[in-house]
């Protein structure tokens, strides 16, 4: 039985796919981003800091405030993308095996046809592009459900 994916599901799978590496740099930025910001003065809980020294003391710094809601917009973005990468990982690791690590080769790993070919001993670099094909269109019905599918083939 085969099924057939939509191609604009297809697609779109694909392109999430490619999105991988664009994410992670992303979540490394917002990681670089939190720490500078927590660095600049506002303590890792995010309280404001008061001034000593100051007649009246106890008034808070005017610029804590806003690092400590930089710092939550970031710890935001931060578990969205996050979050957004699991969902991938996670319905790429819910394939079979072999697909599994072709896309996991491919996509995460970002290795070449050849390195995955070579290191997948049962098919060649020539039958790369049908398996990894076949890969993704299990990935798109994994991640999107049955809005990717058009169709099955062959026996139930």
């Amino acid at each position: 039985m085969k099924v057939q994916v939509k191609q604009e599901r297809f697609q779109a799978a694909n392109n999430v796919l490619r999105s991988i590496a664009a994410i992670d740099r992303r979540i490394e930025m917002l990681e670089k981003q939190i720490r500078r910001a927590s660095l600049s003065g506002c303590p890792a809980e995010m309280r404001a800091q008061s001034y000593d020294g100051v007649p009246g003391g106890g008034g808070y710094r005017s610029d804590t405030m806003e690092i400590a809601r930089q710092i939550l917009a970031l710890k935001q973005q931060l578990t969205e993308e996050t979050q957004r990468r699991r969902a991938i990982t996670d319905a790429i690791f819910a394939l079979d095996a072999y697909s599994a690590e072709l896309l996991e080769r491919r996509y995460i790993r970002g290795e070449q046809t050849d390195e995955i070919a070579a290191a997948l001993t049962d098919f060649d670099s020539r039958k790369f592009y049908r398996h990894l094909r076949d890969a993704v269109s299990s990935f798109a019905v994994q991640y999107y459900g049955g809005a990717a599918v058009e169709g099955v083939q062959g026996d139930l």
